[in-house]
């Protein structure tokens, strides 16, 4: 028995050395306790302006990319690829910057593109026909894949949605879908409101509002249609 009274007696010393191990621990948590409400702030608003695009368990790592969806994003600036040309343009100007424009790889691409046509035994206005076509598609091509470098899952599957209801949700339909987004993903979403969830799809002329519903555009039925075929780019897209 005196041997235990003995060993819960400490020197003065051990109690400094006990006070100055815990002293730290304890300061950050009654820190973490005061500030949580800003603490939970800051990272509602980092997740809205990050995606997580890579994640590892072992000695756990993350690794973020910022979201091109922010309203003073730069890319937002230089989304307006995603609109189609506007015929009018000086046929000098035209001209001049294609050949600014031109590398080796384009002038061979040209070269094989001259010989395919060859090749079909198109010659005059057909030709001509044939090459705009194919010009259209290539450029439809390039507009569709700039949309999936910004757009996320969740906003394709709002698109996809819309189709399947004949282009049209009513605004309280895509509220209720929204918040199921919101709960699903309460990190990148959980501040954000659906004014701004659906700024870019809007801003892009995928979707358009018509009085109390949200509609589906041509270019947003013929992105879905481009990715139907491509089917694979969906899972490329931000998975949020």
């Amino acid at each position: 028995m005196g041997n235990n009274v003995d060993k819960l007696i400490w020197t003065a010393t051990e109690i400094v050395n006990l006070v100055d191990v815990l002293a730290w621990p304890l300061a950050s948590v009654a820190l973490v306790f005061l500030l949580r409400s800003k603490l939970s702030g800051f990272l509602n608003g980092f997740f809205n302006r990050n995606n997580v695009t890579e994640l590892s368990a072992g000695s756990f790592t993350a690794k973020f990319t910022q979201s091109k969806q922010g309203a003073n994003n730069l890319e937002d600036k230089q989304e307006k690829v995603a609109t189609m040309p506007h015929a009018g343009e000086d046929a000098t100007e035209f001209l001049t910057r294609l050949s600014q424009n031109e590398t080796k790889t384009s002038k061979n691409i040209l070269k094989n593109i001259q010989s395919h046509i060859s090749s079909l035994g198109l010659s005059g206005n057909k030709a001509i026909e044939v090459l705009e076509i194919e010009l259209s598609l290539t450029q439809a091509r390039i507009y569709f894949l700039d949309l999936n470098r910004v757009l996320y899952r969740s906003q394709y599957n709002l698109l996809t949605l819309l189709k399947d209801n004949s282009g049209k949700l009513a605004e309280s339909e895509v509220s209720i879908f929204y918040e199921k987004v919101k709960s699903n993903f309460p990190l990148v979403f959980g501040s954000t409101e659906l004014i701004n969830y659906l700024a870019y799809p809007m801003r892009v002329s995928l979707i358009e509002k018509n009085g109390s519903c949200y509609c589906l555009t041509d270019y947003g039925d013929s992105y879905l249609s481009f990715m139907d075929k491509n089917s694979h780019l969906i899972m490329e897209l931000n998975q949020n």
